[in-house]
């Protein structure tokens, strides 16, 4: 069950990270492409209106997707924190935890530092 809800959340996490990208590129694309026409005179300025208001809408719709992934992150994290606390307790911390943030920090693949000058 923990592993199932650790998977939920990386899931979850990469879909908001691939939504914030995507997303805000494409809201540009459609803007910058009704606005262009409308330069252009290709098209007049009321026709350009709800296609902006379609960039404005989808953003907004695409904020809530992400809103919502947020708030279930944080309630997985909340169950998943606990569980961690009981468990191979290292440092306050579990040993998988702690070796993760080692890790992403450099300190388990950065080289010792070298003395010069001896």
């Amino acid at each position: 069950m923990h592993v199932d809800l650790w998977l939920e959340r990386q899931q979850l996490v990469l879909k908001n990270e691939v939504t914030e990208g995507f997303g805000r590129v494409e809201i540009w694309i459609i803007s910058i492409a009704a606005l262009a026409l409308v330069l252009l005179r290709a098209i007049d300025f009321l026709w350009a209106l709800p296609i902006l208001a379609l960039g404005i809408g989808r953003s907004c719709y695409l904020d809530q997707q992400c809103k919502k992934r947020l708030a279930r992150i944080a309630e997985i994290d909340a169950m998943i924190e606990p569980a961690a606390q009981k468990s191979h307790i290292w440092g306050g911390r579990s040993a998988s935890r702690k070796a993760c943030q080692l890790s992403l920090s450099g300190a388990l693949i950065r080289p010792p530092p070298r003395l010069t000058g001896l």
